[in-house]
């Protein structure tokens, strides 16, 4: 016959067990709610983003409304006849150039870039040929100054 104390050890093991799948199902719970929220904040974001944006637009579909019904009411006031109202036109693009235009146009850019090129190269040759002429400069005044002193006599030494 077994005692009480031999049933105990797998007992507690179940028990642990279970402790220890309800804590894994708690967290799990948790991450999952961690996640639903940051997803339902985003979803809030999108949503308040387009509905601001909608009401932006509404707003200026409002505004031309109302430039339209001030245009009118001062015609009416005044007796003249309505100024035409740009509220609600699109700007329209600019028309396209004729193809001499466009020729002019590329060519004159084209002689702009190329005196531009030009001019950086000349730039760079008068940077190249400066530091070359700096030194010449520089050997010629210490060739003045060594030739300009006094000369002394080579020292020998005696053996």
């Amino acid at each position: 016959m077994r005692s009480a104390s031999q049933f105990a050890g797998p007992f507690l093991f179940v028990a642990c067990l279970t402790r220890e799948l309800a804590a894994s199902a708690e967290k799990r719970a948790a991450e999952d709610l961690q996640r639903a929220t940051a997803r339902a904040k985003r979803r809030a974001a999108r949503t308040q983003n387009r509905m601001t944006t909608s009401a932006a637009r509404e707003l200026g579909h409002l505004a031309a409304v109302f430039e339209n019904a001030a245009a009118a009411q001062d015609a009416l006031a005044g007796g003249r006849k309505a100024k035409h109202s740009r509220a609600g036109n699109a700007i329209s693009a600019p028309k396209p150039r004729s193809r001499a235009q466009m020729w002019e146009a590329q060519q004159r850019v084209l002689r702009e870039q190329t005196a531009q090129m030009h001019e950086a190269h000349e730039a760079a040759r008068r940077a190249e040929a400066a530091p070359a002429a700096d030194a010449d400069r520089r050997i010629d005044a210490i060739a003045e100054r060594y030739r300009a002193g006094p000369r002394r006599e080579p020292r020998i030494r005696g053996l």
